[in-house]
């Protein structure tokens, strides 16, 4: 039987414990608060992180021709891409413009612009463009160019339409609040376009004037490029080694072809004799004194001519032959 004294001597032990439970015992009153109050705690930031990602509205940037999505809370298009560290100049292309809201599915396009180096007749200039080839970057450079012009880039040779840059690779790449997107194609780097202006040159070849433009550096390289060709014979001023300048005039004196039979040989040569005697001369045959030729020495040279060297031989010849004969005998008178 427990006694009033001892049920108050057990309550007193149990307040000077705080409540806690004996040894061995479950969760007291307090315990099971403490585990009340950590679920709830973590039931609410789980509700308030799945409100967050639910509430990020997505925004679709082309960057570059490169697709790419982004996820944001704030107000603003340029307010998200400044969230995803994506740096724009002021010549960059933004649509729509930066203080656009952002709203549900928003679509944005950014042209990021180049930086090209311009060298023309020497003097460097550097431009930033949104220009997709080398002949927009020129034009909206202010460079006056024309297709015979020379262009190159990066060192070789190109056309007016050619691409700055090679289109990205496709491929969708996301980024959330605070995180970097991984851009798999960087902005490409500069590039140098070099123009060197054609000039124009005439060439006078016999009744033939051809002018013509051109970017060759000298006389014997424009030539080439036109495709005129000069042979051994042919005299051509100035020379070809002459350095190409605007206004350049040259003249061609053409060689003629003509057939050489002499000696028993054939020779099929170009001259600018103006006579068979000096064409004879160029070839080193020489004419003894009673030799000729066909047509004579004498005649001018006509392209197309064959010109015909008969050798003459002066030598004594002799010869004996017997001559039939009869003889008859007469008696002598005395």
């Amino acid at each position: 039987m427990t006694t009033p004294l001892k049920r108050a001597a057990r309550s007193s032990a149990q307040a000077s414990d705080g409540g806690r439970p004996a040894a061995g015992g479950g969760l007291g009153r307090w315990g099971r608060r403490y585990l009340l109050a950590g679920v709830g705690l973590i039931l609410m930031l789980g509700a308030m992180g799945l409100g967050y990602a639910c509430t990020l509205r997505p925004v679709w940037v082309d960057l570059d021709g490169q697709p790419l999505l982004l996820r944001t809370h704030l107000p603003t298009v340029g307010e998200a891409l400044a969230e995803a560290r994506i740096s724009l100049e002021p010549e960059d292309l933004v649509e729509p413009p930066l203080d656009t809201p952002v709203g549900s599915g928003v679509h944005v396009r950014i042209r990021r612009a180049r930086t090209v180096y311009i060298v023309v007749d020497g003097e460097a200039r550097v431009h930033r463009t949104l220009a997709q080839t080398v002949g927009e970057v020129l034009t909206e450079a202010g460079v006056k160019w024309i297709p015979e012009d020379r262009i190159t880039m990066g060192g070789a040779v190109v056309s007016g339409d050619q691409l700055l840059y090679a289109p990205p690779a496709s491929g969708r790449q996301t980024a959330s609040r605070g995180r970097r997107p991984g851009l798999g194609a960087p902005l490409a780097p500069e590039v140098e376009i070099a123009v060197q202006r054609a000039v124009p040159i005439a060439i006078q070849d016999g009744p033939a004037t051809y002018t013509f433009l051109t970017v060759a550096r000298t006389l014997g390289e424009a030539l080439l490029e036109k495709g005129i060709t000069l042979y051994a014979a042919d005299r051509i001023q100035p020379p070809l080694d002459t350095a190409i300048h605007g206004g350049l005039r040259a003249a061609i004196d053409r060689s003629r072809p003509v057939t050489v039979l002499a000696d028993g040989e054939v020779r099929q040569t170009r001259t600018r004799a103006e006579t068979v005697a000096q064409l004879l001369e160029e070839e080193g045959i020489a004419l003894g004194e009673l030799d000729y030729t066909v047509p004579n020495a004498a005649d001018a040279i006509v392209p197309g001519m064959r010109v015909m060297v008969v050798r003459v031989r002066e030598e004594e010849v002799v010869e004996q032959e017997p001559i039939p004969f009869e003889t008859e005998y007469r008696p002598n008178p005395q």
